[in-house]
């Protein structure tokens, strides 16, 4: 065996690990700043900032998931479901996105807070969802714009 080839095939895998632990610290520094920037740029209402080359922007998730009741260890919502003309997302469980993106048609401007949107869904459906919004903090490259614009909500 060539000892050169296996002795830089060692080397590899230290870089890679040193790559790896440099990456996860990384992270996790970009997890606080994030956390930091989202939270200032809702409570000043800017919905997208540019810098250096990147525009940032608060991108809003909406998640649905059926409730479920402990008392029975069922979900009547998958019955709530079918009623409304649903039942394609129901199999012996709920699918999770499909649901989601429907309840999201409920809230095409994406303005509406979550008890807002369950108002909305068909009566059988109501007291059956549970649905969720997480803010992130969305980034790409910028446009050809002037560095250091801001848009307020």
């Amino acid at each position: 065996m060539d000892e050169r080839k296996l002795n830089k095939l060692i080397n590899y895998y230290d870089e890679v690990e040193e790559i790896t632990k440099r990456l996860n610290i990384l992270t996790e520094q970009i997890r606080i700043e994030e956390d930091y920037v989202l939270d200032n740029m809702q409570k000043s209402g800017t919905k997208n900032l540019s810098r250096a080359g990147y525009t940032l922007y608060i991108r809003r998730d909406l998640w649905a998931s059926l409730i479920e009741h402990p008392e029975t260890g069922r979900q009547p919502g998958m019955d709530a479901l079918t009623t409304i003309g649903l039942g394609h997302l129901v199999k012996p469980s709920v699918n999770a996105s499909q649901l989601s993106a429907y309840i999201r048609e409920y809230d095409p401007d994406k303005c509406l807070a979550p008890d807002q949107i369950t108002v909305l869904l068909p009566p059988p459906l109501q007291p059956e969802v549970q649905i969720a919004e997480t803010f992130k903090l969305g980034r790409r490259k910028a446009t050809q714009r002037k560095i250091g614009s801001e848009q307020n909500a």
